[in-house]
Protein backbone atom coordinates (compact mmCIF):
# COMPACT_ATOMS: atom_id res chain seq x y z
CA UNK A 1 0.00 0.00 0.00
CA UNK A 2 1.52 3.52 -0.68
CA UNK A 3 1.66 5.25 2.26
CA UNK A 4 1.93 9.16 2.55
CA UNK A 5 1.77 11.87 4.75
CA UNK A 6 -1.29 12.03 7.14
CA UNK A 7 -3.36 15.62 6.84
CA UNK A 8 -2.00 16.25 10.03
CA UNK A 9 1.49 16.03 9.76
CA UNK A 10 1.08 17.95 6.49
CA UNK A 11 -0.95 21.10 8.30
CA UNK A 12 1.98 20.81 11.33
CA UNK A 13 4.40 21.74 8.39
CA UNK A 14 2.12 24.67 7.33
CA UNK A 15 2.08 26.22 10.64
CA UNK A 16 5.60 25.81 11.20
CA UNK A 17 6.56 27.02 7.82
CA UNK A 18 4.58 30.24 8.84
CA UNK A 19 6.45 31.15 12.06
CA UNK A 20 9.76 30.36 10.16
CA UNK A 21 9.10 32.54 7.49
CA UNK A 22 11.82 35.43 8.94
CA UNK A 23 14.88 33.05 8.72
CA UNK A 24 13.16 30.94 5.52
CA UNK A 25 15.78 30.92 3.21
CA UNK A 26 18.72 30.71 6.31
CA UNK A 27 17.05 27.44 7.32
CA UNK A 28 16.34 26.14 3.42
CA UNK A 29 20.51 26.86 3.34
CA UNK A 30 21.37 24.89 6.38
CA UNK A 31 19.00 21.69 5.73
CA UNK A 32 20.29 21.30 2.47
CA UNK A 33 24.05 21.80 3.12
CA UNK A 34 24.26 25.10 1.61
CA UNK A 35 23.34 23.35 -1.93
CA UNK A 36 20.07 25.35 -2.31
CA UNK A 37 21.13 27.29 -4.86
CA UNK A 38 22.59 25.18 -7.07
CA UNK A 39 19.43 22.75 -6.82
CA UNK A 40 17.51 25.70 -7.77
CA UNK A 41 19.68 26.24 -10.72
CA UNK A 42 18.98 22.69 -11.78
CA UNK A 43 15.08 23.23 -11.92
CA UNK A 44 15.60 26.95 -13.53
CA UNK A 45 17.81 25.61 -16.49
CA UNK A 46 15.35 23.10 -17.43
CA UNK A 47 12.71 26.00 -17.97
CA UNK A 48 12.65 27.19 -21.65
CA UNK A 49 12.21 31.11 -21.94
CA UNK A 50 9.57 30.51 -24.69
CA UNK A 51 7.57 28.17 -23.12
CA UNK A 52 3.64 29.28 -21.51
CA UNK A 53 2.50 29.17 -17.97
CA UNK A 54 4.76 28.59 -15.59
CA UNK A 55 2.43 27.06 -12.24
CA UNK A 56 4.90 27.16 -9.10
CA UNK A 57 3.33 24.74 -6.30
CA UNK A 58 4.51 25.69 -2.61
CA UNK A 59 6.59 29.21 -3.57
CA UNK A 60 6.86 29.25 0.28
CA UNK A 61 8.87 32.95 1.19
CA UNK A 62 9.05 33.30 -2.73
CA UNK A 63 13.13 33.45 -3.49
CA UNK A 64 12.58 30.82 -6.27
CA UNK A 65 9.55 33.02 -7.50
CA UNK A 66 11.89 36.03 -7.95
CA UNK A 67 14.21 34.24 -10.17
CA UNK A 68 11.07 32.30 -12.32
CA UNK A 69 9.52 36.07 -12.94
CA UNK A 70 13.23 37.02 -14.41
CA UNK A 71 12.72 34.36 -16.39
CA UNK A 72 9.13 34.90 -17.52
CA UNK A 73 6.50 36.75 -16.65
CA UNK A 74 3.87 34.14 -17.16
CA UNK A 75 3.98 32.45 -13.28
CA UNK A 76 1.24 32.05 -11.25
CA UNK A 77 2.12 30.34 -7.74
CA UNK A 78 -0.24 27.60 -6.23
CA UNK A 79 0.22 28.55 -1.99
CA UNK A 80 -2.06 26.30 0.68
CA UNK A 81 -1.33 28.91 3.30
CA UNK A 82 -3.18 32.70 3.33
CA UNK A 83 -0.62 33.95 5.34
CA UNK A 84 2.43 32.95 3.39
CA UNK A 85 -0.28 33.66 -0.18
CA UNK A 86 -0.51 37.50 1.66
CA UNK A 87 3.70 37.66 2.25
CA UNK A 88 4.02 37.26 -1.42
CA UNK A 89 1.13 39.40 -2.59
CA UNK A 90 3.40 42.29 -0.41
CA UNK A 91 6.36 41.00 -2.13
CA UNK A 92 5.41 40.98 -5.75
CA UNK A 93 2.41 43.37 -5.91
CA UNK A 94 0.79 43.33 -9.30
CA UNK A 95 3.57 41.52 -10.74
CA UNK A 96 2.29 38.15 -9.41
CA UNK A 97 -0.67 36.05 -9.61
CA UNK A 98 -1.22 33.87 -6.48
CA UNK A 99 -3.80 31.09 -6.02
CA UNK A 100 -4.85 29.86 -2.92
CA UNK A 101 -5.12 25.87 -2.66
CA UNK A 102 -3.32 22.76 -2.81
CA UNK A 103 -1.48 20.57 -5.13
CA UNK A 104 -3.73 17.00 -4.92
CA UNK A 105 -6.56 19.78 -6.33
CA UNK A 106 -4.63 22.12 -8.79
CA UNK A 107 -7.46 24.58 -9.68
CA UNK A 108 -6.95 24.40 -13.06
CA UNK A 109 -8.03 23.81 -16.41
CA UNK A 110 -7.25 20.67 -18.49
CA UNK A 111 -3.72 20.95 -20.86
CA UNK A 112 -3.53 24.92 -19.52
CA UNK A 113 0.22 24.49 -18.29
CA UNK A 114 3.29 24.77 -19.90
CA UNK A 115 5.48 23.91 -17.07
CA UNK A 116 4.87 23.03 -13.09
CA UNK A 117 7.51 23.65 -10.76
CA UNK A 118 8.04 22.48 -7.30
CA UNK A 119 11.36 23.12 -5.26
CA UNK A 120 11.64 22.16 -1.85
CA UNK A 121 7.90 21.05 -1.72
CA UNK A 122 7.05 17.90 -3.13
CA UNK A 123 8.13 16.37 0.25
CA UNK A 124 5.24 17.94 2.01
CA UNK A 125 2.40 17.18 -0.09
CA UNK A 126 -0.52 14.84 1.27
CA UNK A 127 -0.94 12.69 -1.33
CA UNK A 128 1.94 12.97 -3.95
CA UNK A 129 0.33 9.80 -6.54
CA UNK A 130 -3.14 11.91 -6.61
CA UNK A 131 -0.92 15.11 -7.35
CA UNK A 132 1.23 13.61 -10.05
CA UNK A 133 -1.85 12.68 -11.66
CA UNK A 134 -3.25 16.27 -11.24
CA UNK A 135 -0.18 17.63 -12.62
CA UNK A 136 -1.04 14.88 -15.98
CA UNK A 137 -3.99 16.88 -16.37
CA UNK A 138 -2.90 20.33 -16.04
CA UNK A 139 -0.32 19.91 -18.09
CA UNK A 140 -0.48 20.95 -22.27
CA UNK A 141 0.85 17.92 -24.38
CA UNK A 142 4.26 18.72 -24.30
CA UNK A 143 4.77 20.32 -21.01
CA UNK A 144 6.86 19.57 -18.38
CA UNK A 145 6.58 18.80 -14.10
CA UNK A 146 9.85 19.63 -12.60
CA UNK A 147 10.53 18.29 -8.95
CA UNK A 148 13.62 19.40 -6.91
CA UNK A 149 13.74 18.02 -3.56
CA UNK A 150 15.22 16.22 -0.30
CA UNK A 151 14.10 12.41 0.45
CA UNK A 152 17.28 12.04 2.99
CA UNK A 153 18.61 8.99 1.38
CA UNK A 154 18.56 5.64 2.62
CA UNK A 155 20.41 3.79 5.41
CA UNK A 156 22.95 5.68 7.30
CA UNK A 157 23.17 8.86 5.16
CA UNK A 158 19.14 9.49 6.33
CA UNK A 159 19.93 8.45 9.99
CA UNK A 160 22.16 11.40 10.01
CA UNK A 161 20.51 13.36 7.79
CA UNK A 162 17.54 13.36 10.12
CA UNK A 163 19.36 13.45 13.27
CA UNK A 164 20.46 16.63 11.27
CA UNK A 165 17.60 18.20 10.68
CA UNK A 166 16.15 17.67 14.35
CA UNK A 167 19.10 19.58 15.49
CA UNK A 168 18.58 22.50 13.30
CA UNK A 169 15.24 22.38 14.43
CA UNK A 170 16.09 22.34 17.84
CA UNK A 171 18.54 25.78 17.69
CA UNK A 172 15.84 27.22 15.12
CA UNK A 173 12.96 26.57 17.71
CA UNK A 174 15.15 28.10 20.74
CA UNK A 175 15.87 31.67 18.66
CA UNK A 176 12.10 31.99 17.64
CA UNK A 177 11.28 30.87 21.58
CA UNK A 178 8.84 27.96 20.41
CA UNK A 179 8.17 25.36 22.58
CA UNK A 180 8.04 22.99 19.94
CA UNK A 181 10.88 21.53 17.45
CA UNK A 182 9.95 23.87 14.62
CA UNK A 183 11.12 21.10 12.06
CA UNK A 184 9.52 17.54 13.33
CA UNK A 185 7.32 18.27 10.48
CA UNK A 186 10.01 18.44 7.64
CA UNK A 187 11.45 15.43 9.34
CA UNK A 188 8.23 13.41 9.17
CA UNK A 189 8.00 14.49 6.00
CA UNK A 190 11.55 13.44 5.07
CA UNK A 191 11.05 9.82 6.89
CA UNK A 192 7.49 9.32 4.63
CA UNK A 193 9.48 10.05 1.07
CA UNK A 194 9.95 7.32 -0.63
CA UNK A 195 13.04 6.91 -3.35
CA UNK A 196 12.50 9.04 -5.92
CA UNK A 197 12.62 6.04 -8.68
CA UNK A 198 9.38 5.11 -7.28
CA UNK A 199 7.72 8.82 -7.90
CA UNK A 200 9.36 8.35 -11.61
CA UNK A 201 7.54 4.93 -11.64
CA UNK A 202 4.18 6.81 -10.17
CA UNK A 203 4.43 9.34 -12.90
CA UNK A 204 5.04 7.43 -15.78
CA UNK A 205 1.67 5.32 -14.72
CA UNK A 206 -0.37 8.61 -14.05
CA UNK A 207 0.55 9.14 -17.78
CA UNK A 208 4.01 11.20 -18.31
CA UNK A 209 5.28 9.45 -21.97
CA UNK A 210 9.06 9.89 -20.47
CA UNK A 211 11.30 10.94 -17.06
CA UNK A 212 14.59 12.00 -16.05
CA UNK A 213 16.30 11.47 -12.43
CA UNK A 214 19.05 12.67 -10.96
CA UNK A 215 20.38 11.87 -7.39
CA UNK A 216 22.79 14.37 -5.44
CA UNK A 217 23.85 15.89 -2.25
CA UNK A 218 25.18 11.96 -1.16
CA UNK A 219 22.08 10.59 -2.54
CA UNK A 220 20.18 12.42 -0.23
CA UNK A 221 18.42 15.10 -2.83
CA UNK A 222 17.15 14.69 -6.25
CA UNK A 223 15.81 16.41 -9.51
CA UNK A 224 13.07 14.54 -11.49
CA UNK A 225 11.66 15.85 -14.65
CA UNK A 226 8.40 14.22 -16.26
CA UNK A 227 7.14 15.52 -19.69
CA UNK A 228 3.73 14.97 -20.67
Amino acid sequence: MFRDLEQETWRDIIRSLEKLVNIYEIGNNIVSLFTISLCRLLALKNILDDRGLILEIGPGSGHFTKKLLGRSRNVICLEPSPFLANLLLEKFREGLDIILGVAERIPMRNESIATIVCTFSFRDFFNKKTFLKEAYRCLEPGGYLIIVDTHGGSGVIKRIFIHYIDLIGRILSKILRSQKNLLSGLNKSILEMHDPLIYLYLGLKAGFRKGFLRKFLFNAAFILILQK
